[in-house]
């Protein structure tokens, strides 16, 4: 649902997939998966190498079976991908908490930092 929406707001691209990170199609927005597979292809060994957005060779597509030019972007761990997949939480949700974990991770490092100072002045040079 969340794919075919995709394709919908963006009708260049040829297809929408759903990789798992063993380069498995888990599900497109035509509804193909289960047997499809992009592990050999260079733009999916890439993006699993580099963790960024990379862009392959022009081939014909295994799933639409039109010339294609692959291009992936890792957009999760998996527990965030199942999370967010289970349509139980929204990207709000998740950025919610994310915000709530940084903001307490901040403080943490600020309180630790001022302690370390603190106890242990002898280590550390004055700072202006």
């Amino acid at each position: 649902r969340h794919l075919e929406s995709a394709r919908a707001s963006a009708p260049w691209y040829n297809a929408f997939l759903l990789i798992g990170a063993d380069g498995r199609v888990l599900c497109t927005d035509r509804g193909v998966g289960g047997n499809i597979g992009v592990a050999d292809r260079r733009y999916f060994q890439r993006a699993v190498a580099e963790g960024d957005f990379t862009v392959g060779d022009y081939v014909v597509s295994r799933v639409s079976g039109e010339p294609s030019l692959g291009m992936a972007l890792p957009i999760s761990t998996p527990p965030n991908a199942i999370a967010y997949g289970s349509e139980r939480l929204s990207v709000r949700d998740m950025a919610r908490v994310g915000a709530l974990i940084t903001v307490l991770g901040i403080l943490l490092t600020v309180l630790y930092e001022s302690a370390v100072f603190r106890w242990l002045p002898g280590l550390f040079p004055a700072v202006p």
